[in-house]
């Protein structure tokens, strides 16, 4: 990992695509409604991978195409973000969702205000809205 670029990393499976490419700003768009374990395990690979390095970030993530987690899977990545909490909160400067279904997000605000991250987040309809928003954190 002595040459790794984050400038250059990108990943995609039938899960997801996760793109670093334009780091600060990470891109993450979710293509099915569930995961198998192999696949949310390269997922976390991937936030391991990028995410944890210490370096400033945001993230935009594109929710339109998934459901929420099975518990298995919830609870593991629950257990990733207590266990990397610090390390979040000292270097996310935002996070942003975009969210098509009405009712999705909805449900997705109301659960952002009742378990509150420590940095800005943003939940809208519109990519274009969310990179607006997230031009100004890093």
């Amino acid at each position: 990992m002595n040459n790794f670029n984050v400038n250059e990393f990108v990943f995609e499976n039938e899960y997801l695509f996760f793109d670093a490419t334009k780091f600060p700003f990470i891109y993450i768009k979710f293509k099915i409604k569930e995961s198998n374990k192999k696949q949310f395990e390269d997922y976390l690979c991937c936030i391991n991978t990028v995410i944890l390095m210490k370096k400033d970030y945001v993230l935009l993530s594109e929710l339109q195409d998934t459901e929420y987690m099975k518990a298995e899977l919830r609870k593991q990545l629950d257990q990733w973000v207590v266990e990397n909490s610090v390390h979040i909160n000292t270097f996310c400067k935002g996070a942003a969702n975009v969210v098509l279904d009405e009712e999705q997000r909805i449900l997705l605000n109301h659960m952002s205000k009742t378990h509150s991250p420590a940095y800005p987040l943003f939940i809208t309809d519109s990519k274009e809205k969310v990179e607006k928003w997230l031009e100004g954190r890093v």
